[in-house]
Parts: C-alpha cells; structure tokens; sequence
C-alpha cells in the first residue's frame, strides 16, 4: 500500500491542514521551544518557554539566550552555540533567569538549523528541571541531615558491604575503632584489624552476611595497640551489606567488673571474719550466713529446716531483734554450755526496714579467759612473793656452791671427802634449780634451753624417783633404742616429770603401775589433742601413765587451771598441772590427756625433735662460729685480694654478698638495693671514696644501714674519729686482717641489735 494514500501521513496532514498545524502544535507542547538565527537571537519561542521565563513570547523575541541565562553558565552556552555554527547538536544544563531574579534549573537540547548546507540558526528544546532540582535538593538536605544526625550519634554507625569493605562509619565508629576515617573507607575488615576472621565476633558478622539475618551480642575487642574495649552491637542486613550500631559499654563493665570484686571482697571479708553474720528478714527468713554463722546455728537453732529462725538458743528472734539488752550492747544466749553474743542492726533501704543484720559471737573461751585471769591475779600474788623467795634463797646456796668448790680444790682434803663435797656442790646446784622452779607456774622465769637428749636425762631421773615413790608403787621406763634430742632446759623438764609423778602417785592411793614412755612420733596433719591442734611435723612423746582413779569428764576441762584441785584444803596448792602445761607451751610443746575414770590417766607431752646434727652445732663452744641466716651484705674492698677473702669468709659464715671495689659504686648499688641490704662492711681507705667518706654520703642519702668499718690503721690512733663516727650510726671497727671468730661475733651482735 501506498504511504502517501495513507490519511494519517504528517505530509498529507500538512496538506490537508497546512503550515499553521505544525505551528499549533509546537506553540502548545508542554515543553519549551525556541528558534534562534544566525545572529543568536530569539526568532521564536513557544508559550511554555515564554510561561517558563514568565516573559510574553513577543518581548523575548529578539533577545539573545545570554540575556535570560545566568552570568556563571554563559561560558557553557558560548561552547554550545559554537557546536552549533559548526553544525553540531549540543546538550547541556543550565540556569535562565527571570525578570525578578528567580532561577529556572533547565535541559537544553540545541539542533543546528540548515539551508542548503549552511547554518542559519538553531532551534532548542527546554526541559523545566526547577521541581525536580527542587526535589533532589530537598533529597539533598535530608540525607545530608540524616549523615550529620549519624556522623554525630554516640553510637558508632557502620556500613560494611559484601566484600567486607567499609561503606561507612560515623566519627563514633572513627573514635571507637582508634582510627581515621580515610583508614577505614575503602578498606577490608580484615586488612584494618589482622586476624580479626578468627574472632567469634566475625562469626556472628559473617552469618549476619550470608544469611541476611539481625543479631545482638556483646563483644570485648582487643585494638592492635592492645588496649581492649567492651561494645554492645545490634546488626542489621541492609542492601549494601551489613548496617552495625555499636554502644560503647567499657565502662559499664568497668563498673560491673568494679562491683564483682567488691561484691566478692565483701563476701570474701564476711566469710573470713571470725563473727557469725546473719542477713535475717523481717519474716525470720534466712537470706545470708557466713560460715561461721552456720556453725553457730547447728548449735543455736538445730532444729532449724524451713530456713526460719524463731528463736536463737533460749532466746526469741524477735527480742534479740527489738528489744534492749539487760545490760551492754550485746545479747547473752547461753546454750550447751556455750556463751553467745548477739547484736542486730536493721537494714534500712530509703525509709523502709528491709531486714536485719546479726552478729553472733561466741564468747564461751572469752569468759573462761576472765575467769583464768582473775585467778592469775593470785597467781601474780604468788609469784612476786616466790621471786622475793628465790632471790634471797639462792644467795644462799651461792655461798654454800663457791665454799664447796674451793674446798674441794684444796689439797689436803682426803677423797671421801671430795665426794662429800662434790655431792654437796650437786645438790646445792639442784636446789638452785629447784628455786628456780618455783617461778614456773608464774611465767616469769627465763628458759635456758638446749640440746638434751632425754634418754639418759630420764634413766637418771627415773633412779631418782624410784627412790622416793612408795614402794606399793610399781615405776617402769619403757623406750626403743633411739635418739631422743630436743631444746630444753633439764631442770624444767625435771619440773614436768615429778609434777606429774606426784598427781599419779596421788591417784594410786592403794598402789599400782606408773609407767614413763618415750617414743618418736611423726604426725603428717594436724593432731586434735587436749587443749588445741597439734601441727604436723617430728615430734618427741613422753608419755605418763597410771591405772589409778582416773579424771571425772567433768574435772577434765579445768585441769590446768591455776590453783584447781580436787585435795582437801592444805593438801595441794593446785598449781602442779598448770605448771606442766606453761613449761610444755615454753618449750613450744603440747600436751594431751586421755582419762576415764577407775581406769587410769595417760599425760603425753610432745616436744619438737632436735636433729642430731643440729644439736651438735647448737652446744656451747668458745670457739665456734656465729652464723648469718643468709642476710645480704655490701662488702666494699679495692684490693680484690683481700676482697676475695671477705668474700670467701662470709658465705662461710653464711651470708649473701654484693661487692663494690669502691664507695661511689657502693652507692650506686645502694640506690636499687638499699632494702635488700642489712649491713655495710667496708674498707676505711680506698680510691675515689673511702668507707668513712661513704658513711657520711649514706646519712646524706637517709640510708640507715649499720657500717662496720674494716681498717689497717691501729684502732687507738682513730679513737677520737670513731666517736665521732658512731654518733653517725657507726656500728664497729674491724682491725685488717680481721680474725674471723671475732668478725663472726660482730656481725651477729650488729644485725641483732639492728631488728630489735
């Protein structure tokens, strides 16, 4: 079929309607249309370019598109309409503006108008963009705020896309991260934090990923520098990746971690203090015990199952609770023979009485401590008057002791009487040792312990007392062929045994069998005996028994009480066993009692075990050597001989040692190790500074070590300088070369009287 016979064909609707159509047309199209000649002004403009310039058609007609186009776009329209006069199609953006100011944002299409191959003109199409510029401005701003909203959020806000690439961060996030932003933009999780895909925080973030799921957790992240922060995250899925919003909670934990530990120092501090704690509520509820507390209950209130108290020992909750004590600040409960203490505190919370806090003492040693003390006021009684006793009587048998020794150094004296003498000088010294005794039971008297070996001590003393117990009485000694060594001074130990002997004796009225034993005895734990827990270790048992009366389970627990006695007024002064147990104690001993009545009483005295080698280094020698317990020493010497020699000596003498050949090293030494240091000893003359030189640099210092200065000089050519010295805190002199049992000696007196 023909095209021109087609009625809708433009050509023959330009024929049929003609020219003026077309005009019609273009004149109401919504867009703007213009027509430019060749001199660059307007032929023609359409009714929606001219609405758009809020001009009429026929003013703008013969204006140029300069004249309606803003001042900083004309460059761009200069290039377009150049594209034009060389024939080609230009498309651009740009501003027109209009008679009052207002911009119009518009898209300009420009085609070249030809005649027989020649430009004379151009004709445009205009686009309003104003709305939508408008529009993408409005856009603008809003995301513009929503970014500052985020940028300045307190929570960090992150955008991770699916290559784990960061997208976004917030300055929260920059901050948090102790990073810089163009550090992070840009850049892999992975390469910002290495190793961070072995954490289970990326796990959680790599499952958010891949399965397009939200998650919370909390998190404690360790920064490359170390420093470690605690984050609470919520992640969420977005188109981009993975959106992350992450509160900062370091300190929150800080302050819960903070809290943990005071929490658990104040249940450490209420679980280790020796009251009974109780956190009662209003009800009688048990809320809290320590573990004191709950011993104290299985005695105070056995029956207790509800985890209810009603009532402590005798006594109601709700008086202890309320109502005053009859006397003091503290409750008695007296129950089982065992004295309580009780107080309440309620605990308050606003204006509101939560519950009560109890505290329960028992206080049943305590007042059996008042009681031993008001007896112990006799005992002082006494134990002045035997002091005044003991005095007068050993100056006494000091004249007798002194006359025995030089008769029996006399020539002319014939042996009998030697052994007269030699028995009267023993005897005399035992009396002397008798006295001393007496103030055993007080506590007054010194000890002069040392190695004994019991063996042989108690053969002697078991003949002794052979001979003065009555016959009826069967005393036997039984021991193993063994070393029985302990630190002890014999005479008190002699104390113990007869005491004992003499309250069996008492219990054997119609006779029977005591009988003395020694044993070794190793203990790996703790022994519970008589009066407290023995600890483990090496101990040496002697042993007292009688098949006598025995002990009433009532007579028991006051048996070393100062004057307890069940004789008959004037039979007994009631202080034999109270002075076994304060010898024993003395002597670091312990002392256990197993009795049953008409069976007899079996007293074990333990004492520690003295090593064989020990007790040989521990006898008196005048030649001996006083050893260090491995103190450090700064020995300073410049001859490295000599200095070697000391060196060599005092480790013999066991003692640590740090060498300086001179006093500014000694002071460098000083400066780090002046609290590990006990003593100075130092050459008075050497190089650069001398001991005497550094003596006065050490008081400078405020160091307060004791000196012992080592000299060649003759001492009594420096005496005047040396009391000079010592009011600096000079302890001694040595002459060089010192003899080493004196240099022993001085050492030992200097560091003793330095901790005392």
């Amino acid at each position: 079929m023909d095209k021109d016979s087609d009625t809708g064909h433009p050509r023959k609707l330009a024929l049929l309607w003609g020219e003026n159509f077309a005009w019609e047309v273009i004149d109401n199209l919504g867009q703007g249309v213009t027509i430019v000649d060749v001199d660059g002004r307007f032929a023609y403009v359409n009714r929606a370019y001219a609405r758009m310039m809020d001009r009429s058609p026929e003013v703008l007609v013969g204006l140029t598109p300069f004249d309606v186009t803003h001042p900083d776009d004309h460059e761009e329209l200069r290039q377009a309409w150049q594209q034009h006069l060389s024939g080609a199609r230009s498309t651009y953006e740009t501003r027109l503006v209009r008679p009052d100011g207002t911009q119009v944002y518009a898209h300009i299409t420009g085609t070249p108008y030809l005649e027989a191959d020649k430009v004379v003109g151009a004709y445009t199409i205009i686009t309003d963009l104003t709305e939508h510029k408008r529009a993408e401005e409005v856009l603008r701003q809003r995301e513009e705020r929503h970014r500052s909203t985020l940028d300045n959020m307190l929570e960090g806000c992150q955008i991770i896309g699916f290559d784990w690439r960061y997208l976004y961060v917030n300055n929260t996030v920059v901050r948090q991260g102790q990073q810089t932003r163009e550090g992070l933009l840009g850049r892999t999780m992975m390469e910002v934090y290495p190793g961070i895909e072995q954490t289970e925080l990326f796990t959680v973030l790599k499952r958010c990923m891949n399965e397009r799921v939200a998650a919370q957790m909390e998190n404690e992240f360790v920064f490359p520098n170390g420093s470690r922060g605690w984050f609470e995250l919520s992640i969420q899925p977005v188109p981009e990746g993975i959106f992350i919003l992450s509160f900062d909670i370091t300190q929150r934990k800080r302050v819960e971690e903070a809290l943990r530990q005071s929490e658990e120092q104040l249940q450490h501090i209420i679980d280790t203090v020796p009251e009974g704690v109780l956190l009662v509520a209003n009800d009688g509820t048990v809320r809290l015990t320590n573990p004191v507390a709950d011993q104290f209950l299985k005695v105070l209130a056995p029956d207790l199952t509800s985890n209810r108290l009603t009532h402590l020992g005798n006594r109601p909750l709700s008086e202890l609770l309320t109502s005053p004590p009859t006397k003091g600040l503290w409750h008695e409960i007296v129950q089982d023979e065992r004295i309580f203490e009780a107080i309440a505190r309620p605990v308050e919370i606003g204006s509101e009485n939560s519950g009560w806090v109890l505290v329960l003492l028992d206080v049943t040693q305590e007042r059996d401590i008042q009681r031993r003390v008001q007896r112990q006021e006799r005992l002082a009684a006494v134990g002045e008057l035997a002091a005044g006793i003991a005095h007068d009587f050993n100056n006494i048998m000091a004249v007798i002791t002194l006359y025995a020794q030089i008769l029996s150094r006399t020539v002319e004296i014939p042996p009998r009487a030697q052994e007269r003498l030699h028995t009267i000088d023993q005897q005399a010294q035992r009396a002397t040792d008798l006295i001393q005794q007496i103030l055993d039971f007080s506590r007054q008297s010194i000890l002069e312990r040392q190695p004994l070996d019991l063996l042989p001590f108690m053969k002697e003393l078991v003949n002794l007392l052979d001979r003065t117990l009555p016959e009826h009485i069967q005393l036997k000694l039984n021991h193993s062929e063994a070393e029985y060594m302990i630190k002890a001074d014999p005479s008190r130990i002699q104390q113990v045994i007869m005491n004992l002997t003499i309250n069996a004796r008492d219990a054997l009225p119609d006779g029977g069998q005591l009988t003395i034993r020694l044993d070794q005895v190793q203990t790996e734990k703790q022994t519970p005996l008589f009066a407290q827990n023995m600890p483990p270790g090496d101990w040496i048992q002697i042993q007292v028994a009688d098949n006598g009366n025995g002990i009433s389970q009532k007579m028991l627990p006051k048996i070393f009480e100062p004057f307890f006695t069940t004789k008959e007024v004037g039979q007994g002064t009631g202080l034999g066993l109270a002075q076994v147990y304060g010898i024993v104690k003395q002597h670091d001993g312990y002392v256990d009692v197993k009795t049953q009545a008409t069976q007899g009483t079996t007293f074990s005295l333990y004492f520690p075990t003295l090593a064989a080698g020990e007790a040989v280094a521990s006898r008196p020698d005048a030649t001996s050597l006083q050893q260090g317990q491995g103190q450090q020493i700064l020995l300073i010497e410049d001859d490295l001989a000599t200095r070697q020699a000391m060196v060599d000596s005092l480790t013999l003498l066991n003692y640590e040692v740090i060498e300086a050949s001179n006093g500014r090293e000694a002071l460098s030494i000083l400066e780090t190790k002046a609290n590990e240091i006990s003593l100075v000893l130092s050459d008075a003359v050497m190089p650069e500074m001398g001991g005497i030189a550094l003596l006065y640099a050490m008081r400078q210092h405020k160091l307060t070590i004791p000196v012992i200065i080592l000299t060649g000089h003759p001492l009594n050519t420096l005496n005047k300088q040396m009391e000079s010295l010592q009011s600096l805190g000079l302890k001694g002199w040595l002459p060089k070369p010192p003899n080493l049992e004196n240099l022993s000696r001085l050492l030992a007196q200097v560091l003793a009287d330095s901790f005392r």
